[in-house]
């Protein structure tokens, strides 16, 4: 049942809602048994369907001499049998089950999901969602199995949900199918309003900014000017007033600027007071990964108790690489809290210490467990590589007061590639490399159809790179991850007017994806690596006299092979660089250049690379303000 995936927001604005702060104005919706006493007769028919399935489940595992026997499930299937028919119908679905999934053909329904409180675009996303299933009609049918019948009964708890959030009272009553005799719940079907049920609350007061421009800002589809001044036009009551001022401090963070973000973090803080007043000024620091001596008085202020405070200070020492303090702290919250993104940081303040067991363990199943975490923390600089190199994660002035270090601007439009005076170090390769020619930040859509010889020996590249893979160091998914990348560089890049381009790199975003996690979170020996770059490659345009490719290109002055990583910063939208966009390694191009070589490569306005000698490649994470860390492996 997609609906139980993790309703989220994105960008800085998850990782505000993601501390559980109730930063939002108003209350959230919640449904109770008088709520949903509607749904009766929806919630009946999906018990008798659950006690069917229970049914049949004893069936198989308690016959004995059949393949299906087993004494231990079918005690179990009884016990649950019994306990379930004890239960009144309402009350059954109202007690729900969350344990599903990983294959269990046992589904998850109930009013968790409705009654979760969330804030921000996380709580309109949600809301959006409600609304959508509840429009929908919610009809049993005989053959229906107890999953698709959760689903029915979940719909009938959206619509009891969506008529309390809009203050409509209770909705009609379900009716009964006459061609079966089940009950199902139209739109149209008739009934009255529960007996007793307390009178709605009241609407909520309407904002003078109309939620279209409020939505607008959320998306990051409206300019933060036009956001800061529709801000500035209401008064800290507005209904909108909080969400405009967390869609500026996401907007601030991905735009180089965490002192505006604080700023308007501080909005929100200076209409609170006490502990709450605290942890909103703790979080939005940490979130910003600025003035965070101020952060950390902060979270020692606010309510020291809570384990997402606890686990808020923990991310302060961690990125200041206090690995001891951030352990204790994560360790401390995760007790209380089990939480498995409090697991996945414990794993990294053991990395720092240089526990490398507890670190693989605790980074393990929290992926594991919540499969995308380490791509998360990845997105946020959280990774065992960076912990590895021993440094902090952020630079010493993200822990100055406000006002006494620059804030680290946006990344600035540096000259185009090639601009800069080569090092005339080695030779260039022999004779002009047949390629397409990309403009930097190209448009897609310009590519040019290649000759049959161009895409015999774009095929023969594809070939060269998976036999050699069978030689490259690492684990499975590391080979698996940058045999993806070194596919999709090709064919989204030089080899892009090939005629099964499409395909091939969507074939390489596939394997991208399905090995990227757990090649991020491989354990790594020292042995195995070397912390310095190759410092003969650089990116070079068209026009210079030493690339002979015909096309932007990344030149290699060594007399020997190298493996090169690069990423495009601020790309433009829509264009050819935005494929190899800084931001993580899964985005980023590989490539192998040759001795004395050059390789073409797809840039915008700045180029971030990274280069290894062969066979090593690069292992690394991107830091905005700060470029391509990590090591060779």
């Amino acid at each position: 049942m997609k609906w139980r995936l993790p309703l989220v927001a994105t960008g800085a604005l998850a990782v505000l809602a993601a501390t559980g702060l109730a930063i939002a104005q108003g209350d959230w919706t919640t449904v109770d048994k008088k709520d949903v006493e509607i749904c009766r007769p929806v919630f009946a028919e999906v018990h008798r369907m659950e006690q069917d399935f229970l049914q049949d489940q004893i069936d198989g595992f308690c016959a004995q001499g059949t393949a299906g026997y087993d004494e231990e499930l079918c005690g179990v299937a009884r016990d649950v049998l019994d306990a379930t028919q004890q239960f009144d119908d309402v009350d059954w679905y109202m007690l729900g089950n969350e344990t599903c999934g990983n294959g269990s053909p046992y589904p998850c329904y109930g009013p968790s999901l409705y009654n979760s409180s969330r804030t921000g675009r996380d709580a309109q996303l949600a809301i959006s969602m409600f609304r959508d299933d509840a429009a929908k009609d919610a009809k049993l049918s005989p053959e229906m199995s107890f999953r698709d019948a959760a689903v029915i009964g979940d719909r009938c708890i959206a619509k009891a949900w969506i008529a309390k959030h809009d203050g409509v009272g209770a909705s009609p009553a379900p009716g009964v199918a006459s061609s079966n005799g089940k009950p199902s719940l139209g739109k149209n079907s008739g009934g009255r309003p529960a007996a007793g049920r307390p009178a709605a609350p009241a609407a909520p007061p309407a904002s003078a900014v109309p939620q279209a421009d409020v939505d607008a800002c959320i998306d990051g589809t409206a300019s933060l000017d036009s956001c800061a001044s529709l801000l500035a036009g209401i008064q800290p009551s507005d209904p909108s007033f909080v969400d405009l001022a967390l869609a500026l401090v996401s907007g601030e963070i991905d735009a180089g600027r965490p002192d505006l973000a604080i700023h308007y973090g501080d909005m929100i803080a200076d209409q609170r007071s006490g502990l709450s007043a605290a942890l909103v000024r703790c979080t939005v620091r940490v979130t910003a990964k600025w003035d965070l001596d101020a952060g950390l008085a902060a979270c020692n202020a606010a309510d020291t108790q809570d384990p997402g405070v606890i686990s808020l200070r923990g991310e302060i020492h961690l990125m200041a690489a206090r690995w001891a303090d951030a352990w204790n702290d994560f360790d401390s919250a995760y007790r209380s809290d089990l939480s498995m993104q409090t697991l996945f940081l414990r794993g990294l303040a053991s990395a720092g210490q240089g526990k490398m067991a507890d670190a693989v363990k605790d980074t393990g199943m929290a992926e594991q467990e919540e499969p995308g975490t380490t791509e998360s923390f990845e997105e946020m600089g959280y990774t065992l590589t960076a912990v590895l190199s021993g440094k902090p994660l952020v630079p010493p002035e993200a822990f100055a007061p406000l006002g006494a270090a620059p804030s680290p601007a946006a990344p600035a439009a540096p000259t185009a590639p090639g601009r800069t005076p080569a090092k005339p170090a080695g030779k260039p390769s022999a004779g002009p490399v047949a390629v397409i020619k990309f403009a930097p930040d190209a448009p897609r859509g310009q590519i040019a159809p290649l000759s049959a010889a161009d895409s015999s020996a774009c095929e023969a590249l594809l070939s060269a790179a998976q036999a050699d893979s069978q030689t490259w160091k690492g684990t499975p998914e590391e080979i698996a991850l940058r045999l993806g990348l070194l596919q999709r560089t090709l064919f989204a890049g030089r080899c892009a007017g090939h005629g099964q381009a499409t395909g091939l790199v969507a074939e390489a975003e596939r394997n991208i994806a399905a090995s990227a996690a757990s090649a991020a979170s491989a354990f790594t020996d020292a042995n195995e690596t070397s912390p310095d770059a190759i410092n003969c490659v650089e990116p070079m345009a068209p026009n210079n006299p030493l690339n002979p490719t015909g096309s932007p290109a990344l030149r290699n002055s060594c007399n020997f092979p190298v493996n090169v990583a690069y990423c495009n910063v601020s790309p433009a939208k829509g264009s050819w660089a935005e494929t190899f966009a800084c931001g993580s390694r899964t985005v980023m191009g590989m490539d192998v250049i040759p001795a004395n070589g050059a390789t073409p490569a797809v840039f915008g306005l700045e180029i971030q690379h990274f280069a290894c000698r062969q066979p090593a490649a690069p292992v690394l994470t991107y830091q905005a303000g700060k470029g391509l860390d990590g090591f060779c492996k």
